[in-house]
């Protein structure tokens, strides 16, 4: 056990990952890294839309994930499949 290790998740997503011994526990510290000017990580559902189409630019993701939450223009139309309502 100890020090940090670099990591990236099956999204792509950096993380710093730590297990360390405390007495009679073991405590595992997964810490994700936003790049610059993002909100969100990457998850399941890559962006719909870019740019000024979009009305949350900054996000990596419609869906939700740790961090965040579904973008609220996605519309549920099927398991499985969404849609972009948003409309500028």
């Amino acid at each position: 056990m100890g020090g940090g290790m670099d990591l990236k998740d099956s999204f792509g997503n950096e993380r710093e990952y730590e297990i360390k011994k405390e007495g009679n526990k073991i405590i595992e510290t997964t810490t994700y890294l936003l790049p610059e000017g993002k909100t969100t990580l990457k998850g399941e559902h890559p962006k719909f839309r870019d740019g000024v189409t979009c009305a949350f630019p900054e996000r990596q993701c419609c869906n939700y994930g740790t961090g965040f939450e579904r973008c609220k223009y996605m519309k549920f139309i099927s398991w499985g499949n969404w849609e972009c309502t948003f409309q500028k």
